[in-house]
């Protein structure tokens, strides 16, 4: 009888023993997991910290289309004492838009083709002074090769202040104030593709250069380009 006991004690301590052994290996092995886990999470974000963002893709946009174009009308053109070169301009853009602009025309053109004519203004400009007057953009020009014929543009009949001027297939994104004495500015990487055709037609690579009334032209040059007088020929008394 004792001995069947004992073997019972026995049998019953074993059964426990076996039941107890395996849940202790699971608790184990669960707590080695969250730690490898996190080993791995680790070594994760090290491995991104290392590696480098894809630059982001800047938009390419021509030059042409970052000059901001527009017709102006001259509604003041004057002659003062503190330059020989310029002509001190008022320009109406419509919609409450009055700039004055300084233009190095007096030795090239007479004020009539000046003063109450629609023009071609290149606006987005930064603003500087010239002879004393705060010009802000550049009344655009037919020019010789030779430079002997340097006359304003002429916009289309019909054409009013502040008309968008673009070139045929390109869309205006015009870009922020341009210092054109800057060599990478667009105005001056845009300005050698424009040309005058035997029609007098402004075309700019082929393109036509117009508003929507029609074609933007030089008055006489025909196989010239388009221009600004450009600042450096400014000479005061």
């Amino acid at each position: 009888g004792i001995n069947a006991e004992y073997m019972g004690i026995i049998n019953m301590e074993a059964k426990v023993e076996a039941k107890v052994e395996p849940k202790v290996e699971v608790k184990e092995e669960e707590k080695k997991v969250p730690a490898e886990d996190k080993k791995e999470e680790t070594k994760k974000k090290e491995q991104k910290k290392g590696e480098k963002k894809p630059a982001k893709k800047v938009e390419e946009i021509p030059d042409i289309c970052q000059l901001d174009l527009r017709i102006g009308k001259v509604i003041k053109c004057e002659k003062r004492p503190e330059s020989n070169k310029l002509y001190f301009e008022e320009i109406d853009f419509g919609k409450g838009e009055v700039r004055k602009i300084a233009s190095g025309l007096q030795e090239h053109c007479p004020v009539e083709h000046l003063l109450g004519q629609m023009v071609v203004v290149f606006c987005n400009l930064k603003e500087r002074k010239l002879a004393g007057y705060p010009s802000y953009g550049m009344v655009l020009c037919a020019r010789t090769a030779d430079e002997k014929t340097i006359e304003p543009l002429i916009a289309p009949p019909g054409s009013q202040e502040g008309d968008v001027v673009i070139v045929e297939g390109f869309e205006r994104k015009p870009c922020p104030d341009i210092n054109i004495s800057k060599k990478t500015n667009p105005w001056t990487k845009a300005q050698p593709s424009f040309t005058t055709a035997a029609d007098l037609s402004v075309t700019w690579n082929g393109k036509a250069v117009k508003t929507d009334k029609g074609v933007i032209k030089a008055r006489t040059v025909v196989g010239g380009t388009v221009s600004q007088i450009l600042f450096t020929k400014f000479t005061p008394h």
